[in-house]
């Protein structure tokens, strides 16, 4: 027998087990984990005949934390991973009731703080060496392969994670994860066809997966077959009610359908199963905000940012409905930040100009408009707004330029034709 008690209680202060060894009052942390199987091993070696026990003073020993943690490829990201899982937990019951909820989500909010600087960019290419120098000791271990797979995803090395879910799919070849990671990779690659083989290999396998009933309505939704999509999101949530996700998606196959009522009853439905749903918040705020209702779209915009604050286009969703309830300084922040988080985004570049430009500053307008033309330049709207801010500051023959712009654009456009009429005539005047 071997006492797993003494083994914890030693190492804690003043022999009572705590925030040393535990997330909660159940589960080990790494250092709890490491305690019970270092102590374990070495009852074990104590066991052994003499002629098998490590010679004194040999280097045969037991690997420390830190070594065991590298074999293991147990990093900073991983702990991220496991500290936020306990996080989400926590704000359930029974930890909800426990006299001290306030100070174990205040210290896990600190380490979870502590956490942030060592998973950035360079903080997952270190985890990622990790990984692979673990691997090089053992290239079979799947489950390394598994591992490594979720890191290059989160580390946007798309192409990696799929060649090592792949890799578990040859050492396990129907293991159900990593097919629906596949199914995953090759949807987001558009291989739709590859993606649907994936989900329904998955089904086979695990026939009450709603995350691939889930994956399976996208691909079908992609494709144009609504039904069928609908028919899977359906079987989803018949399987997980609370399943926000499906609800998220099922939503937006509504929205596409025109049945705004029924869409935002699963936005809503999807927010009361996972108040922290980023999806449910931003496409429900889309949906108000087409409707006009701005203050409550707002309201949701703002939490999808808390959850997701390096979404341009949530912060432009924000910002367009700002400016329509006249809050022009508030919106133009969040126009800038859309276009600091993605300089691409013309369609932020042209509504801050038209901001800009009701609020009567037509000099910064004209860059912004520019800006748009330059990045859309068969948008007949993006040259059409910049020749009309030129033309109100009187530079006729660029506006003259922009306006023809628009006509070789759409022959058809009449206001195009009125605005270049009326700025030659203006420019002739001048000559």
């Amino acid at each position: 027998m071997f006492d797993s008690e003494a083994a914890v209680t030693n190492a804690c202060e003043m022999g009572i087990p705590g925030a040393e060894c535990f997330w909660d009052h159940v589960h080990f942390n790494f250092t709890g984990n490491y305690l019970v199987a270092s102590g374990l091993a070495h009852e074990v070696i104590s066991l052994l005949p003499e002629r098998l026990r490590p010679p004194a003073g040999s280097n045969r020993k037991v690997l420390t934390e830190a070594e065991c943690a590298e074999r293991l490829a147990f990093t900073d990201w991983d702990q991220r991973l496991v500290l936020e899982r306990m996080w989400r937990r926590v704000h359930e019951p029974p930890f909800t009731e426990q006299l001290d909820h306030e100070n174990l989500i205040e210290r896990w909010s600190g380490l979870l703080a502590d956490l942030e600087p060592k998973t950035d960019h360079e903080g997952l290419a270190r985890a990622v060496r990790i990984y692979r120098k673990a691997l090089d000791r053992r290239t079979d271990d799947w489950l390394l392969h598994h591992r490594l797979a979720f890191l290059l995803e989160a580390a946007g090395d798309f192409p990696g994670a799929e060649l090592h879910w792949k890799r578990v799919v040859e050492i396990i070849p129907s293991y159900p994860d990593a097919l629906f990671k596949l199914g995953d990779m090759s949807a987001r690659e558009s291989k739709l066809t590859e993606a649907e083989d994936y989900y329904h290999h998955v089904l086979q396998l695990r026939p009450n997966s709603f995350e691939a009933m889930n994956g399976l309505g996208l691909v079908l939704m992609s494709e144009g077959r609504l039904e069928e999509a609908a028919q899977q999101f359906e079987r989803a949530i018949r399987i997980a009610p609370k399943f926000a996700q499906a609800h998220v998606n099922w939503g937006l196959l509504l929205s596409r359908r025109r049945m705004i009522v029924d869409a935002e009853a699963h936005f809503r439905e999807a927010l009361r199963c996972d108040s922290e749903s980023a999806g449910a918040h931003i496409n429900l705020a889309n949906l108000l905000a087409a409707q006009q209702k701005y203050p409550e779209a707002i309201d949701h915009y703002l939490k999808a940012i808390k959850l997701q604050p390096k979404e341009a286009r949530v912060h432009l969703g924000l910002a367009d409905s700002l400016a329509a309830s006249g809050r022009v300084s508030e919106a133009l922040a969040h126009y800038q930040e859309a276009i600091r988080l993605n300089p691409a985004l013309a369609e932020a570049h042209f509504n801050m100009g038209v901001a800009l430009a009701k609020h009567g500053d037509l000099t910064a307008a004209t860059s912004c408009f520019q800006e748009a033309a330059r990045l859309t330049p068969d948008d007949p709207q993006a040259h059409l707004s910049l020749g009309v801010a030129l033309a109100q500051q009187n530079r006729l023959r660029e506006a003259i330029f922009q306006f023809q712009a628009v006509l070789r654009l759409d022959p058809a456009n009449v206001a195009a034709k009125q605005y270049l009429d009326t700025a030659t005539a203006r420019e002739q005047l001048k000559q």
